[in-house]
């Protein structure tokens, strides 16, 4: 609520205000990208009725995070505006993004104006915060959002000239405040109260961002209010809905006469905030509620102190008899009643541990329902968060759902329902809990048995099934950062990164949702194991799992999924453990080992069916790339390492081109080396090398034959498959453009020589010309035009990973039987064989035995007899 509501639609560029300036329709805004390096001037219409603001990037500095050496002057100028652009892809909503900034320069003026968001970044201007950008720069133009992420910034310096009737942030709050309270009568009902709630959405504050919970924004609005004309006949001031922090910048306002003042639904955690309000004499009301700081006991004494007159905050009065069944917390709107404590006869201390008969916890064991207290005493050193966070690693594996947590100036208490397992381990620690940061001890005590449980308190199982309503949407359970969302709620909070928490939830939604849950997401909430993941057998169609930006360590941690399992597709990245992989292959194969049947790893299409090979694309252009590219790439390559290379023949058009470079290093290299990459770079197409262009043109082959010769020439060779890197840029009916990079190497000659490595990179320009016939009447033939391949000598990186995967690893992957002699292999293959001809047994076993029972072998001999249209319609099963 302390900022504005992300309006999408809700502001618009416009060139109606200067010549040659190029409007954007505003609907059409988020839609679009914002580029940062555009050079053409801009007008920035303001909703709010000032004057426009022209943007002229000819005349702007611009920097980044690599650029960020900035001339003093040009940031203290008075008489320009400066721009600033956040690059977020479309991560982060405005809100979060202007919180990030606030809390990085809480300290100092920044006024956003103009804020503008598109899908990629958004942009603001500033003026007169030179401070702010110098903290900026400092912090080499990043800002950290939600605590773990870093966002890059832009800034242009001097964008735009400031000119008179531009919005100006003092003069406007002045205008708003004013508004306010000139109409009270007719708006608010009251001409004695100044209702400034809910501020920063007054429409004429739409083009600017007033955040209520920096120092500066707070003192600028106190000074606004002391500048209103007759603001002595006002006596309540109503604050609520402001986000609220401090209140440092309302001590100015204690010379007028105010009665009432209204806090509620804030961010104000500790009555002690209160201080710089101190002896403001006038104040006989406050009200407070839907405040954090409302779960402190006896704070309406504590408030006392600061305001000697106070007589009522909320709805208590202050020397009248109280109802102690209404707690502070009833001040929250729950559902739940609070749980009233009994005395206890099991009081667990640390001084009691020597003589702590643990039999005693084992009466209760058979006794379920049962409220269970602990205490803990820190002395006001540490807060709720990081208390929490330290029992949560201690009870990772036992039941442990805090409820009714209440926050002291010195302890802290809640309640457990019937977690004798928890209580178990608090005494195995000896009733101490060791603080993350500081290390320091804290201790606790546990008392048993303090309330039975009955209707109307917090019911567990009913919390988790509400989160499952809560977060089920569109076939799809969204439980992302439900971490932050629940592991500190003051009436029910649980750890989802606990494997116990996490199966309860997911076996709630189980046996909700069942076979209407198609999709689970988990990100960011600092899951490590996947312990929990048994329950997901209840989920009888799930397709996607996405665990992003955990804290998976290990591939062990995988283990607990539930088996067998049908699920498509998985989401790791930013887990530890993907790091620890030496290849794409070994981190395919061991995910693949949890998840058999998955097709999409983090986004990425797996390159064949069934196999541990995955494509690494950087630009995809539709869905049928996939296998058409997986088609071309197996059946190239496989036929280019054979002893039939020429049969490439048929792939290539009548007037295709080949040309090739070469960049090989001779440096250290054996004779035998030295001639084999000679051999190469007599045919490099290198021009910056040529004596003259016509070297250049007799380097380029033209036509099938010619390039058959040039392969036929070139060594035997073995391509390592799993360093492949595939793009395809292009992917249209008209050509498909294919480039493959990689490693190969030339296989030893002879005994005294050893293999070759060589980089590769090649390009195919493929199109199609024509259909096929008979079998592959209804395919499209396709034949390359053009091919261009470079040959460069492998980093030491590269050779250390090339071939990594062994002969057996790779037999998984490929049918590949080498003359097997085996009668019932034999008959394996033949039936293989002819399931993927449709050929009949006599041609199939004519076609094997031709090949020496080599099933890839077989299959090109096929695809040649076919061609030439030397296999008989009575050679097919079908025909």
């Amino acid at each position: 609520a302390c900022l504005p509501s992300s309006s999408r639609s809700g502001s618009r560029w416009s060139g109606s205000s200067a010549a040659g300036a190029k409007p954007i329709d505003p609907d059409r805004q988020r839609m679009e990208i914002y580029n940062a390096l555009n050079c053409s001037t801009m007008v920035l219409e303001m909703k709010s009725g000032e004057a426009d603001i022209v943007l002229d990037p000819k005349i702007t500095t611009i920097y980044t995070s690599f650029n960020t050496q900035y001339e003093k002057s040009a940031i203290s100028r008075n008489d320009v505006w400066h721009q600033i652009i956040v690059h977020h892809e479309g991560r982060h909503s405005k809100e979060s993004i202007l919180r990030s900034f606030f809390n990085t320069l809480n300290n100092e003026d920044f006024y956003p104006v103009a804020y503008r968001e598109y899908r990629t970044n958004d942009s603001f201007l500033v003026r007169l915060c030179p401070k702010a950008l110098v903290k900026l720069f400092d912090q080499n133009l990043v800002i950290t959002i939600n605590s773990k992420e870093s966002l890059k910034l832009t800034v242009k310096l001097g964008i735009a000239k400031y000119e008179s009737g531009q919005i100006h942030s003092v003069t406007k709050l002045d205008q708003v405040v004013n508004d306010r309270f000139l109409n009270e009568d007719n708006r608010y009902g009251s001409s004695h109260v100044l209702n400034l709630e809910n501020l920063s959405q007054h429409p004429d504050l739409s083009e600017i961002v007033f955040y209520f919970g920096n120092h500066h924004h707070l003192e600028l609005l106190s000074n606004s209010i002391l500048k209103i004309r007759g603001i002595q006949k006002i006596n309540s001031i109503r604050l609520s809905n402001n986000g609220l922090t401090l209140l440092t910048g309302l001590h100015i306002l204690k010379s007028l006469k105010i009665i009432s003042l209204d806090f509620s639904n804030n961010l104000l955690k500790h009555p002690a905030l209160f201080r710089p309000l101190r002896d403001w004499s006038s104040v006989s009301e406050l009200l407070i509620a839907d405040n954090p700081m409302v779960d402190v006991p006896d704070i309406a004494s504590i408030l006392r102190q600061y305001f000697p007159s106070l007589t009522k905050v909320d709805d208590y009065v202050y020397g009248q008899r109280v109802n102690h069944s209404k707690r502070l917390s009833g001040w929250k709107n729950c559902l739940e009643e609070e749980v009233e404590l009994q005395d206890t006869n099991v009081k667990i201390t640390q001084r009691d541990l020597h003589k702590f008969d643990a039999n005693i916890l084992n009466k209760y064991k058979s006794q379920v329902n049962r409220w269970h207290q602990i205490i803990v005493y820190h002395d006001g050193l540490y807060t709720k968060e990081e208390i929490l966070n330290v029992l949560y690693q201690m009870m990772d594996n036992v039941d442990f759902c805090p409820c009714y947590y209440k926050v002291y100036s010195k302890q802290d208490e809640f309640l457990l329902l019937d977690s004798l397992e928890a209580i178990q381990i608090l005494i195995k620690y000896r009733l101490v809990l060791r603080m993350s940061n500081s290390k320091e001890l804290v201790s606790c005590i546990a008392n048993i048995n303090v309330g039975e449980y009955r209707k109307g308190h917090v019911n567990i199982e009913n919390r988790f099934s509400a989160i499952i309503d809560d977060h089920y949407f569109d076939r799809v359970l969204d439980l992302n950062d439900a971490f932050e969302k629940y592991a500190y709620q003051k009436y029910f909070a649980f750890n989802i990164a606990s494997p116990r928490s996490l199966g309860k939830v997911l076996g709630v939604a189980g046996r909700k949702l069942n076979s209407m849950c198609l999709g689970i997401r988990l990100r960011n909430n600092k899951i490590r194991n996947l312990q929990a993941f048994s329950y997901l057998a209840w989920f009888s169609r799930l397709y996607s799992i996405d665990l992003r930006n955990n804290e998976i360590k290990t591939i062990n941690d995988l283990q607990g999924m539930a088996q067998p399992n049908k699920i498509k597709e998985v989401w790791f990245d930013n887990n530890p453990f993907c790091n620890n992989v030496l290849n794409s292959y070994e981190y395919v194969s061991k995910i693949r080992v949890h998840f058999p049947l998955v097709e999409r790893i983090d986004g990425v299409k797996m390159m064949f069916d069934n196999s541990n090979f995955i494509m690494h694309q950087n630009f995809i252009a539709i869905d049928q790339t996939y296998p058409f590219v997986a088609a071309f790439i197996k059946h190239f390559f496989t036929i280019y390492d054979s002893f039939q290379r020429d049969k490439l023949y048929d792939l290539y058009d009548t007037d295709s081109l080949f040309s090739m470079t070469c960049h090989l290093t001779h440096n250290k290299m054996d004779t035998v080396n030295k001639e084999r990459m000679n051999a190469y770079m007599a045919r490099s197409r290198n021009i910056l090398k040529f004596s003259n262009f016509e070297q250049g043109r007799q380097t380029i082959v033209v036509g099938a034959k010619p390039i058959m010769n040039i392969f036929q020439a070139f060594p035997q060779t073995e391509h390592d498959r799993y360093s492949f890197r595939i793009d395809c840029p292009m992917f249209k009916p008209t050509c498909v453009l294919i480039t493959v990079h990689g490693i190969f190497k030339e296989c030893a000659t002879s005994l005294l020589n050893e293999d070759f490595l060589l980089g590769f990179t090649r390009t195919f320009f493929i199109r199609p010309i024509g259909k096929g016939n008979g079998l592959f009447e209804k395919a499209i033939e396709y034949k390359i035009f053009n091919e261009q391949l470079h040959m460069y000598s492998p980093t030491g990186m590269q050779k250390q990973k090339a071939f990594a995967i062994n002969d057996s690893e790779t037999e998984n992957n490929e049918v590949v039987v080498e003359k097997s002699s085996s009668r019932d292999d034999r008959e394996n293959i033949i039936i293989v064989f002819a399931e993927l001809t449709k050929l009949n047994r006599n041609w199939s076993m004519r076609c094997l035995e031709e090949s020496g029972w080599n099933l890839k072998v077989a299959l090109n001999i096929f695809l040649r007899l076919y061609e030439d249209d030397k296999i008989p319609e009575d050679g097919f099963k079908y025909s």
